[in-house]
C-alpha cells in the first residue's frame, strides 16, 4: 500500500515538473516568484499565529506580517481597558469586544463549542470596558 502511494506521488509530481517546457521557461521562471512569494506570505502568518498559541494569545485582527500583534494589546481593537463597542450574551453574561468583526467570530467559536450565544448586540454604555 505504501509503495502505491509513493509511486503516485511520484507520478504527479513528475507531471508537475514535466509542465514547463524549454521553450516557455521564461513563462515559468516568471510565475515561480509570485508564488514563491505568496506561499512565504502564508508561511509567515501560519508562525506567527503558532508563535502566539504556544503563548497562550490568540492573533488580533488587525495583526499582520511586519507588525504581529496579540488580542488585548495596544492599537489592537480588543485592547485591554478601552470602550467596547459589541457584544454576546452567552453563558450567563455579556462578552465585550471592541469591533464587530471579533464579536461575530467569537460568537461563532462559542456556537461550535456548543455554547448558546445570543446575536451580536452594540453596547450602549460608556463605561463599559474591554478585559
Amino acid at each position: 500500500m505504501k509503495s502505491i502511494t509513493v509511486l503516485l506521488a511520484t507520478f504527479v509530481a513528475a507531471i508537475a515538473f514535466a509542465q514547463c517546457e524549454e521553450g516557455k521557461s521564461a513563462c515559468c521562471d516568471a510565475k515561480k516568484p509570485a508564488v514563491h512569494a505568496m506561499a512565504d506570505k502564508e508561511f509567515m502568518q501560519e508562525a506567527q499565529r503558532m508563535t502566539l498559541a504556544a503563548e497562550g494569545k490568540k492573533a488580533c485582527c488587525k495583526s499582520t506580517a511586519a507588525k504581529p500583534m496579540a488580542k488585548g494589546d495596544k492599537g489592537c481593537c480588543n485592547e485591554v481597558g478601552v470602550k467596547a463597542k459589541f457584544k454576546v450574551y452567552a453563558q450567563g453574561k455579556y462578552h465585550f469586544f471592541g469591533c464587530k468583526d471579533s464579536a461575530a467570530t467569537a460568537r461563532q467559536e462559542m456556537i461550535a463549542k456548543g455554547i448558546v450565544a445570543g446575536k451580536v448586540q452594540t453596547v450602549r454604555s460608556s463605561r463599559t470596558k474591554i478585559g
